[in-house]
């Protein structure tokens, strides 16, 4: 007498195993058409949701991970991000989040301070030497680079006693090279601002000049008087009218714009340049007829300096 049987595969006794776990639990079935019974249920045992645990899937982390970066306070995207850093696993970033999150009552700290802190220490400094600044000085926990500074020195021996005492003469010392920063900056400018403008036109123009995409102006035509601005003389929406071969009249307006506005600009020291990049000078407005017979204050401008 023969007796027939039959073995089934991996696949399905895999398929058998977690239909039988789903069978139990049918707060999960509704995830058995994605997850392994084994991953829904470790997923569902730790709070995370069935779309939350989608994302992880989709992030192509596996689920034992997954759990471990959401128990530090880490989305699917905070986590990619922290893997792209050179983070290998949640674990080496569980420890500073379980030593630095008590110390902040409300607020946890951010993935990316955890992230920052972890990637940088090395054998230099701790999750405990972080804590010590923290807890002892006025160092934020966004300022990273500031407390790790502080970290080291409490990782070679520095008192906490003294950190507040290192704190100050760290941000003095910042606020020094800040300044001088700073200050060769505006060096720096100012050279940039003489190198295109020349000593002379700046002296003119009061160190002062202001670049501008239109000649024409809405403003008060006296107002313009003394300022000086780079454009270039052209027309954007509207038209030109020369009105000798040292001036010309420019006849302009945003588009759509109910009235035209004018502005006349002279080079008095030769022919006025088409379409050439310069800084004008404003100058007491002529007043002209226009072709309506209506009395206009122009704002006026003179070429002071071409510039290509």
């Amino acid at each position: 007498m023969f007796l027939a049987g039959c073995a089934a595969d991996g696949s399905d006794s895999h398929a058998l195993g977690d239909s039988f776990g789903y069978s139990f639990h049918p707060e999960i079935a509704s995830w058995q058409s994605s997850f392994p019974f084994h991953e829904a249920d470790a997923y569902h045992s730790h709070g995370i949701s069935y779309n939350e645990a989608e994302e992880w899937k989709g992030a192509n982390i596996p689920y034992e991970q997954a759990i471990k970066w959401h128990s530090i306070g880490f989305s699917p995207d905070d986590a990619k991000l922290a893997l792209g850093s050179g983070i290998k696993s949640a674990d080496e970033v569980a420890p500073w989040y379980y030593q630095l999150a008590p110390i902040f009552s409300q607020s946890k700290p951010l993935p990316t301070q955890l992230v920052s802190y972890a990637s940088n220490a090395g054998t230099s400094y701790t999750p405990a030497d972080v804590a010590a600044v923290l807890q002892n000085t006025s160092a934020p926990i966004g300022n990273v680079n500031e407390v790790i500074a502080l970290a080291r020195q409490v990782h070679t021996g520095t008192p906490v006693s003294q950190l507040p005492s290192q704190l100050t003469a760290m941000r003095d010392e910042a606020a020094k090279q800040q300044m001088a920063a700073d200050a060769q900056a505006q060096a720096q400018q100012k050279q940039a601002r003489v190198d295109r403008y020349g000593a002379v036109v700046l002296a003119a123009c009061k160190g002062k000049v202001t670049q501008a995409n239109m000649i024409v102006t809405s403003e008060n035509p006296y107002a313009t008087q003394g300022l000086c601005i780079e454009a270039t003389i052209r027309s954007i929406w509207g038209q030109i009218q020369w009105l000798n071969q040292h001036s010309l009249l420019l006849t302009d307006g945003l588009p759509n714009g109910q009235e035209p506005m004018s502005t006349i600009i002279t080079d008095p020291n030769g022919a006025l340049r088409l379409n050439a990049q310069a800084v004008l000078m404003g100058v007491k407005p002529i007043t002209y007829t226009s072709v309506l017979g209506a009395q206009t204050v122009a704002p006026t401008f003179v070429v002071v300096k071409y510039l290509n």
